[in-house]
This record gives structure tokens, C-alpha cells and sequence, in this order.
């Protein structure tokens, strides 16, 4: 999570530099790699994802248009196109353009399965026409186990034999490589891990 406070004061630093409290701010998740250890790109993932959450920021979602061989993939067009979809939609206020990547909504857990909501998304497609891939669960005893997963409009249905109900679901993480999941619009979803430990049982 030392990326989010560096992120942070990057972004403090150029606002104030530049005398504007609401400098807009852009980035792009880091490219997928083979060389990483594969939870420490997850890890820095989801301190980008925190970021971006946190201050307002937006970033450009590309583990769809990486490649795992290089980490500076050679296709910069889609990445260029998405940053410029959040500034004209953000900076020049144009409403039709599809800009914004899935997040997660919220979680509804029962004893095996949890139903995932998204924003941003009506209705999600497998990008490859494989078997839906990366989504991890876990229950009471903190234990990830592999999910199955179905689409249900904007919606997830994961599956799997955890001991109680599904407390904690993360996509990702263990494969970055592994997904497979996009919006309607192309743009797809991306890393995340969500807690549910505190709630009240």
C-alpha cells in the first residue's frame, strides 16, 4: 500500500504546483507481467484501485491489452483511447461517452455463494468464450478457495465450498493473468478484493 501514499503525494504535489486544488488526474494500471510475483502485481493493483477510489482520480483499467511477455506492451492505442474517454467525459463534460470501467457495488452473501453487484456495466460478456476465470472466496476462517462464476446481467454469482458464508471475494489475485470479464462497452473489469469480515453476522 507504499504505492497509494506515493500516488497520493504525487497527486498533492502537482495540484499545488500547478495552483489547482482539482487538477484532474489520469493514470493507467500497471501492465501485466510475467516477471512480477503474481500477488505482488495484485498487490499493486489494488493499491491503484485504492487510490483512485480514495481521491476522486480515475484510472484506465488494461489487463485485457497487455502482454504477459512484455511490460511495455507494444498495443498504446487502447490505452490512449481510454484516458481520453475520462477526459472528454470528465473534463469536457461529454455524457455520451462510455468512459467508465465496472466496479464493484456491493456484495450479498449467503452459505456457499455470494451475488456480486457492479456499476458501471449492464450487462458483462466473457471476452474469450472460456469458462469465467479468476474470482477467489472465502468464509469465516479467512481460507480462498477457487469460485466458479455465472453472469446474470450486471451481475456475478460465484460458487464455492467455503465454511460458513462468503466473507471476503477477490478477482485476480492469484492469476492477474486470468481475466476474462469486460462491460458491454469492451472496457473491462478489473482487479479487486472486497471484506465482508466486519458485518454483523
Amino acid at each position: 500500500m507504499s504505492y497509494k501514499w506515493k500516488m497520493t503525494a504525487l497527486l498533492n504535489g502537482w495540484r499545488k504546483e500547478f495552483a489547482n486544488e482539482k487538477l484532474s488526474f489520469y493514470f493507467v494500471q500497471l501492465a501485466p507481467f510475467r516477471w512480477f510475483k503474481k500477488e505482488s502485481l495484485a498487490g499493486i493493483w489494488e493499491a491503484q484501485r485504492t487510490f483512485a477510489v480514495e481521491s476522486g482520480t480515475k484510472m484506465a483499467v488494461i489487463n485485457d491489452v497487455g502482454d504477459w511477455q512484455d511490460i511495455h506492451p507494444a498495443d498504446k492505442t487502447q490505452v490512449g483511447y481510454r484516458l481520453a474517454n475520462l477526459a472528454l467525459k470528465y473534463d469536457f463534460k461529454r455524457s455520451n461517452i462510455q468512459a467508465d470501467f465496472p466496479e464493484l457495488a456491493g456484495m450479498k452473501a449467503g452459505n456457499n455463494q455470494a451475488v456480486l453487484n457492479f456499476a458501471n456495466v449492464r450487462k458483462f460478456r466473457v471476452r474469450d468464450g472460456k469458462k469465467i476465470s479468476g474470482f477467489e472466496v472465502a468464509g469465516n476462517d479467512a481460507v480462498f478457495k477457487p469460485a466458479s462464476a455465472e453472469i446474470n446481467g450486471s451481475q456475478i454469482i460465484l460458487k464455492a465450498p467455503v465454511k460458513g458464508k462468503v466473507r471476503q471475494v477477490r478477482y485476480l489475485w492469484s492469476d492477474p493473468n486470468a481475466g476474462n470479464l469486460s462491460a458491454e462497452t469492451g472496457l473491462p473489469l478489473g482487479e479487486f478484493v472486497y471484506d465482508d469480515r466486519s458485518a454483523e453476522e
